[in-house]
């Protein structure tokens, strides 16, 4: 047993990569972020987030993992530093709401991204070319899937501003 709580409790709150991606569909998007002295790079291309920059001294030097569930992900200018870069692959439309599928990161990296959208935007999706992620609602794992829960971390992903 990996964790034990109410379905809202482990979707919003989960203590390991194995929870985050057990509960909700579509399943989290699990980014890989590489950290070094002076570097991100999430999903294996060099990351401009300033956010990411400044998280990387709590973070330390490693491998991470980088999850957001597909609403946290929202979207932006392909020039926005904090975005990435993502292809459009297809569309579920589901009414209200539609989850839209996308591709992104470097060859070693690269993985399908899935986004819940709004009809006004799921209408257009084809024109979407990068994503802005809601780093509030990010989850950061180390290598062995476990969350890392540093106060000064949680603080800093709550000033991310959308």
């Amino acid at each position: 047993m990996e964790q034990v709580g109410a379905p809202l409790t482990l979707y919003d709150d989960p203590d390991n990569l194995f929870t985050a991606s057990f509960i909700g569909t579509p399943t989290i998007n699990q980014l890989p972020l590489e950290v070094s002295d002076s570097k991100a790079r999430l999903l294996g291309q060099l990351s401009q987030s300033a956010l990411l920059l400044k998280a990387m001294p709590l973070l330390g030097a490693g491998n991470f993992t980088a999850a957001l569930r597909p609403e946290a992900l929202h979207p932006a200018a392909a020039e926005d530093p904090e975005a990435i870069p993502v292809e459009p692959d297809f569309i579920e439309e589901m009414g209200a709401e539609s989850i839209a599928w996308f591709w992104a990161g470097e060859r070693e990296t690269h993985r399908q991204i899935a986004v819940r959208l709004s009809r006004e935007h799921a209408r257009d999706f084809t024109a979407i070319q990068a994503l802005r992620p809601d780093w509030s609602r990010a989850f950061i794992f180390d290598e062995n899937g476990r969350r890392i829960r540093l106060s000064s971390l949680s603080a800093l992903l709550q000033e991310a501003p959308l």
